[in-house]
């Protein structure tokens, strides 16, 4: 049982609200607020007359009516519907699918033009007779463009298209080849379109509201960001009556590496995103070919000029030659970025890291050789480490836009009518295989080997980190031994210092007491000789009868001098000891008291 259009819509082709929530609150940072500073640059063939829309060039009218209507007449038709409809008569085709038009106004339902029915694999859209926006092509354009004599390789022109007539320029150019590229002025600002003009866009190319979720990567703020704000998107397009294969429309997000060569960073590369969108219906009468490029590489935009410029007939060309210029030219950045990265990683472990392991030593003496691991380190592996994963991530982005292009380009050879054409014998191998399908193999064998690289480093990086975080660990052990070693040599020169200072407290106090004992004997000796009673013998000496007094004397004043000086140093410690003798006493005589009063209570309760 088929899924029904409601269904489809709603999961393969509505914005939910959520969606469109965050991309109402994202546009002031995607899309610039003056539209005198939007730039839509498209490149159409040269032969196609867009002065009109060209914001560059003067305002003149563009095409002459078949029928010999007047210029003034033609100048008003033109500034009203944007390109001028010929008044010859339409075919039944064209009738049916004015009349389909009018049954997608009364719907009030932009999809319905683009009505989905499930297949077995994929959902495919139904565009309106086969074109992007639903109209024939009148005979005098057609006439025009055929009378025309082209160079073998033309150069498509490119214009600066006015962002007010957008709607007038698709309807004029809806049969031929063009290319929309929206760009930034540098990878950090904002898109060069106002919200408005790109909806406009949108709608006047009938792609489906989801692709609103593509750029909102973009932005002042999103210079960097890498998750993919939707995933690839590839459908087969089909005829509403016979639901018939007429072409296909994908969109998708290239992501690259961009070499910026920035001071103050361990490598010089940027990850970017460039979104790219296609429609394609390869026929020589109702065929179109739309794409709209998003994003700024120069890489990128020099591929679409050389494709270009390869053929007269584009809509007609293989379109998958473009598709595989810019994924080659995505996988080729990533090549130079991993060996970059390869260099940068092996530099910082082998080099670095190694010096780093031979300093860190724990008890090491010779400090002249210790490097120590710093937060620059870390955060260098760190930022390396994290643009690997991201580097991973982008490839297997690529991986699946490359297997999804695989089974696209495979429906596209076997339902296309034309596929006899485009695959001709230029573009099949000697072996008989389509040059086409093998080259988008070897993109993804490719792939595959840059990712196993990509895993490779990752290990790489994720040992380097694992060994500076030992490293640091490490030296944080290294340092707290170093704390401790130092607490310890503090605490054995403070026991030292004690030592000292209680052995010349000691010697100051034995050489107080022998000073006082000295002064007491020197004020004895001084002072008391007059008092001593000295008698003179029958032989004539003199004997003193109480010599001894100054001894006494003498040591009496020593014993003093002594107690003094053990009272004036031993202060505080006298004063602490009666206070606290005295409180003793105190609390002795509140007991006494207690048993005082507790003694007649306890004979009166007896």
């Amino acid at each position: 049982m088929e899924a029904s259009t409601h269904l489809e819509l709603a999961i393969f082709d509505d914005l939910t609200s959520v969606a469109e929530e965050y991309y109402a609150r994202s546009a002031s940072i995607i899309f610039e607020d003056d539209e005198g500073k939007s730039q839509i640059k498209v490149r159409i063939h040269p032969s196609i007359d867009a002065s009109f829309w060209d914001r560059r060039g003067d305002l003149r009218k563009t095409f002459n009516h078949s029928d010999g209507a007047g210029n003034d007449k033609a100048d008003s038709n033109s500034d009203a519907a944007g390109c001028i409809t010929s008044k010859s008569g339409a075919s039944k085709r064209e009738q049916g699918s004015l009349r389909q038009r009018k049954e997608r106004k009364a719907s009030n339902t932009r999809l319905q033009s683009d009505g989905i029915a499930t297949g077995s694999n994929v959902a495919r859209y139904h565009p309106v007779e086969a074109s992007s926006t639903g109209q024939a092509p009148t005979s005098e354009s057609h006439e025009r463009y055929t009378s025309q004599s082209h160079p073998d390789h033309p150069d498509y022109r490119k214009i600066d298209l006015h962002p007010s007539r957008i709607s007038g320029f698709v309807k004029h150019t809806e049969r031929s080849f063009r290319v929309f590229s929206i760009r930034q002025r540098h990878s950090s600002r904002r898109l060069q379109i106002t919200g408005d003009s790109f909806e406009e866009l949108l709608r006047s190319c009938y792609i489906f509201p989801r692709f609103k979720e593509f750029v909102t990567i973009f932005g002042s703020d999103n210079s960097c960001l890498v998750a993919s704000p939707s995933t690839p998107r590839f459908h087969p397009l089909c005829e509403i009556q016979d639901n018939s294969y007429i072409g296909f429309e994908c969109s998708y997000i290239l992501h690259y590496a961009e070499y910026t060569n920035c001071g103050g960073r361990i490598h010089p590369y940027f990850i970017r995103p460039f979104v790219v969108h296609h429609r394609c219906i390869p026929r020589t009468t109702n065929g179109c070919a739309t794409w709209i490029l998003i994003g700024s590489s120069a890489q990128i935009e020099e591929k679409v000029d050389k494709f270009t410029c390869s053929t007269d007939d584009l809509i007609m060309k293989n379109p998958f030659e473009l598709h595989l210029a810019l994924l080659n030219t995505a996988i080729s950045s990533w090549l130079s970025f991993l060996r970059d990265i390869e260099k940068i990683a092996k530099q910082q472990a082998s080099h670095d890291t190694s010096n780093k392991a031979s300093g860190i030593s724990a008890g090491s003496d010779d400090e002249a050789e210790f490097i120590p691991v710093t937060l620059q380190d870390m955060q260098e592996a760190n930022d390396i480490e994290k643009l690997i994963l991201d580097n991973m991530f982008c490839l297997k982005l690529l991986s699946d836009i490359v297997v999804k292009f695989m089974k696209l380009y495979a429906q596209f050879r076997e339902n296309h009518p034309d596929a006899v054409r485009i695959l001709d014998e230029s573009q099949r191998s000697m072996d008989g295989t389509d040059d086409i399908f093998s080259e988008f193999e070897a993109r993804a064998g490719e792939i595959n080997h840059f990712l196993e690289l990509a895993e490779s480093l990752f290990s790489k990086a994720q040992s380097t980190r694992n060994q500076l975080s030992a490293l640091s660990e490490r030296q944080r052990s290294y340092g707290l031994y170093k704390l401790m070693k130092k607490r310890q040599d503090v605490k054995r020169t403070m026991v030292e210092l004690t030592t000292t200072r209680n052995r010349i407290a000691s010697n100051m106090r034995t050489l107080t007491i022998i000073v006082v004992i000295c002064l007491s004997f020197t004020i004895a000796s001084s002072f008391l000789p007059p008092f001593v009673n000295k008698n003179q013998s029958q032989t004539g000496s003199m004997h003193a009868q109480n010599a001894y007094k100054p001894f006494v004397t003498s040591i009496s004043l020593s014993l003093l001098m002594i107690s003094f000086w053990y009272m004036w140093l031993n202060y505080e410690r006298l004063v602490q000891f009666r206070f606290r003798r005295g409180g003793m006493r105190e609390g002795g005589d509140a007991e006494q008291g207690d048993d005082v009063v507790q003694r007649p209570v306890e004979q009166l309760s007896r």
